[in-house]
């Protein structure tokens, strides 16, 4: 365990705020490619609408989690 805090003292936090980027792009194709899905094959409108919502929901408090980490770090 010690190594791994080691290894998290070294990086500095320009690396932390680029692995945010490429997660967050990650994110916004995820969220685009299931938004398209849900749009073009689903059978209830209002139910994929709720779907969407609850995915963008956690993302965003996922997201909220990772920046506080990483301003914090």
């Amino acid at each position: 365990m010690n190594e791994l805090a080691d290894l998290a003292e070294k990086f500095a936090p320009g690396i932390l705020w680029v692995f945010f980027f490429v997660i967050m792009l990650f994110t916004v194709a995820v969220a685009i490619a299931l938004s398209y899905h849900w749009r073009e094959y689903a059978i209830d409108a209002r139910k994929s609408n709720l779907i969407f919502r609850g995915y963008l929901v956690v993302a965003g408090i996922l997201t909220f989690i990772m920046i506080m980490a990483t301003l914090l770090y």
